[in-house]
């Protein structure tokens, strides 16, 4: 199915024709051929309380100033987004995780030279409002 899929699947393409992705644990438990990080489409009429992880088309920038597609990964807290990662979309998948804005350094070992800093600019559409999430991941 193109609109359920396992997260590290996602394409740019995927996001061309959904820009918010996200896990949905009810319907993993109940797809045999699924599991947790299997991601479909979302919208929302309005922002949520708290969410499971999301992911956000975005435009990340590198450090040598290349703009590549990505994805900001992040969840919904009380209301407000709370960014927690991003993610690589070519050559291929890969997600880095964020604390305080910094790459996990497990993660940090995966990288290219020259990738870090890596800006991060997405807006998500909830209920007709643009949320901007932008940052750096150092």
């Amino acid at each position: 199915m193109d609109d359920w899929k396992a997260c590290d699947a996602l394409t740019e393409a995927d996001f061309g024709r959904h820009p918010l992705w996200g896990y949905d644990v009810e319907r993993a438990e109940s797809d045999p051929a699924s599991d947790e990080a299997f991601v479909r489409p979302y919208t929302f009429d309005a922002a949520p309380g708290d969410t499971d992880v999301l992911f956000a088309r975005a435009q990340l920038r590198t450090s040598a100033g290349d703009v590549v597609p990505g994805a900001v990964l992040f969840v919904f807290e009380g209301g407000r987004p709370v960014v927690g990662g991003v993610a690589l979309l070519k050559p291929s998948y890969l997600a880095l995780g964020l604390v305080k804005g910094r790459v996990t350094d497990e993660d940090r070992e995966e990288l290219p030279d020259g990738t870090l800093p890596l800006a991060y600019e997405a807006a998500v559409d909830v209920g007709g409002r643009p949320i901007r999430l932008a940052g750096a991941a150092r």
